[in-house]
């Protein structure tokens, strides 16, 4: 049997190496990572990703876990409809204003799954970083 290459890692050295991860959202997202928010619909998904979005742009604990502030990109997957109303009670309830520059939204829907959207996004969003990429729903 061949060695791993250098793209892979055994899972002794796995268990071995004593890896920490980085938290985005302590104990949550891990930072430079992917993850998927799953539930039946109307189960407040969309809630919990805009939670999570107000959060880490304004660098408040969620729930008591600490956020490391950054950038966030929300790409409303199935439109706009509802998150201006969302936004403006995040943060009537929180007492604190989003920062404008560090949460970006779609203003239209966007299908992923096209080299043509996707180019679209990126072309839009030259050279800027974003910590946490929300695409909300997948359903589309």
């Amino acid at each position: 049997m061949s060695e791993p290459s250098s793209l892979f890692i055994s899972a002794h050295e796995l268990i071995s190496s004593q890896y920490q991860p980085s938290w985005l959202i302590k104990n949550y997202l891990e930072e430079q990572s992917i993850s998927l928010l799953y539930g039946s619909s109307g189960g407040g998904k969309s809630f919990l990703a805009l939670d999570w979005a107000c959060c880490v742009a304004t660098g408040k604990a969620w729930h008591n876990h600490k956020i490391k502030q950054g950038k966030v990109l929300y790409i409303a997957g199935e439109g706009r409809s509802g998150l201006a109303g969302r936004l403006k009670a995040w943060q009537i309830h929180h007492q604190m204003a989003v920062p404008a520059e560090n949460l970006i939204i779609s203003k239209s829907s966007f299908n992923i799954d096209t080299a043509e959207d996707v180019l679209k996004i990126t072309e839009a969003l030259p050279n800027t970083h974003f910590s946490l990429v929300i695409i909300d729903s997948l359903n589309r």
